[in-house]
């Protein structure tokens, strides 16, 4: 039931990231959970719509989904996207940080990156090799040294432009989407992001990011930089 949940929300990511929304909220029905919602009143009832709004995010019992569009009339400036509570999970760690993403240069995420490795947690970052918008590689290359400084990992995927946007935290936390972590895209762009907490699903990307730095990634060293 979990996998049919998960594919119908990102297809509704999908569907939201390519397009502008509507001047009305989009109306998404929920399927039926088998997870108890007695404790949770954020959760509806199986079968209830969910109104989603620019800039609007939904708790249900083990995910959120974030939407930003912030030049619509319901949006308020910058608010909606997924960089506030990824930074609040990253506040959280205790264990790891794993994250492959096409563009960051946001000060709050590398401020959260570092304190979490000064508290002894692992840091490792997959970060564009070979991207197809040079600026890209340049905005996150501001933030090299801060980082590697710290010891935080660093990984380059050159194989061909990186257009994941993955982030895990410890063993159980994940989110999945379309916004990189840069102002343009909190500022100008339409963008879909959805957080999952499940260990088994947080596993597997665990297991895709730790083959794509072993066999597809060179790791950037201080002195290169």
């Amino acid at each position: 039931m979990k996998r049919v949940f998960f594919t119908i929300l990102a297809l509704v990511i999908s569907m939201l990231a390519c397009a502008t929304l509507p001047d009305t909220p989009v109306i998404v029905t929920v399927e039926p959970l088998t997870i108890s919602t007695e404790t949770l009143p954020t959760q509806p009832t199986p079968g209830e719509p969910i109104f989603l709004q620019a800039g609007y995010s939904y708790r249900g019992s083990f995910y959120e989904v974030y939407f930003t569009e912030p030049f619509h009339p319901a949006s308020k400036w910058q608010e909606g996207g997924v960089d506030i509570p990824l930074a609040r999970a990253i506040d959280n760690a205790r264990v790891s940080v794993d994250m492959a993403i096409y563009s960051m240069s946001l000060n709050s995420i590398r401020d959260a990156l570092l304190n979490a490795h000064r508290r002894g947690v692992q840091v490792r970052l997959i970060l564009q090799g070979q991207p197809d918008m040079p600026i890209a590689k340049f905005g996150a290359r501001m933030l090299y040294n801060y980082l590697l400084r710290d010891g935080v990992q660093i990984y380059e995927y050159c194989t061909r432009p990186l257009h994941g946007k993955v982030a895990l935290i410890d063993q159980e936390w994940s989110t999945v989407g379309s916004s990189n972590l840069d102002p343009l895209s909190l500022s100008l762009n339409l963008e879909a992001n959805l957080v999952i907490r499940d260990r088994a699903f947080n596993q597997e990307l665990h297991q895709a990011l730790d083959q794509l730095m072993q066999n597809h990634c060179r790791q950037i060293q201080l002195e290169r930089i």
